[in-house]
């Protein structure tokens, strides 16, 4: 899930304490209820889920506890110590050591989902392979989530969000701090990452196939998250956003024309064509 700047067990460890990625989970958790709920899903068999960038599985062992049968879940991780400790205890749920590019399944997915894995792409080619590896395997009709970070989001270098601060690279790239929950001050783990901007994101959406892109901005408080339509406005104060991109049911002749983009009139949804 993460580059190799640290230690991937021990961000393991230190995100399993962080109430910070609770509230991530929440909010992700409300985007997955609405389309667990959706007509269109076949209700008859488990809707089928697919976590890309699983990491240990934290969320994927939450997501099953929440729903149960209704659900099946496969998840893949390129790191082998965290796929060997989401394999624990968690028979029914199907953990595989792949990266995006090596992911292989005879399975179409209802749901692909990932936190926070789009900005450890190192390029744009490696972002263009993660947006086409989950537009490749979901079903007509599924949809693709993910939080990432926000492209509008400016580092102020304090706390801007709890238990996180971050800094302004060069070379479009940002530096995320975790802090102690018992001394602010105190960096516990610190990762860099890419600061995508919306145009790559749009881009590897569109080549990879999906039709338009729903942007929320995901505020992250130390009492929870919520989300809201960004309306035209992407603000510098909210270092994260959900992106929920759904794969066409047909194939359209738009998908194949220019390398253009469209805002809708509230602005939150950029129809790609």
């Amino acid at each position: 899930m993460l580059n190799n700047c640290f230690d991937n067990t021990v961000y393991s460890e230190f995100i399993g304490q962080d109430k910070t990625r609770a509230a991530h989970y929440a909010a992700l958790l409300r985007e997955l209820e609405t389309l667990v709920k959706d007509s269109h899903f076949n209700t008859e068999s488990p809707i089928k889920i697919l976590d890309m960038g699983c990491g240990d599985g934290r969320f994927a062992k939450f997501l099953k506890a929440r729903f149960g049968d209704k659900v099946a879940i496969t998840g893949f991780d390129p790191a082998h110590k965290l796929i060997e400790i989401a394999k624990q205890s968690a028979s029914d749920i199907n953990f595989i050591e792949a990266s995006a590019q090596s992911f292989q399944s005879n399975e179409t997915y209802d749901i692909v989902f990932s936190t926070l894995v789009l900005p450890y792409a190192e390029n744009t080619q490696s972002l263009n392979d993660m947006f086409a590896a989950a537009h490749g395997h979901i079903a007509k009709g599924g949809h693709f989530i993910s939080v990432t970070f926000n492209p509008g989001f400016i580092p102020t270098g304090q706390q801007d969000a709890p238990n996180r601060s971050f800094e302004r690279l060069a070379n479009h790239r940002i530096r995320i701090n975790f802090l102690s929950h018992d001394d602010p001050n105190k960096i516990e783990v610190r990762a860099d990452a890419r600061h995508w901007g919306k145009k790559p994101y749009e881009m590897a959406a569109r080549n990879a196939g999906f039709r338009s892109i729903n942007w929320k901005l995901l505020d992250v408080t130390a009492n929870g998250s919520d989300t809201a339509e960004t309306h035209g406005i992407v603000t510098s104060r909210c270092p994260y956003i959900v992106l929920d991109m759904q794969k066409p049911r047909e194939i359209s002749k738009g998908l194949l024309g220019a390398h253009t983009a469209r805002t809708a009139r509230d602005g939150s949804d950029i129809e790609l064509g």
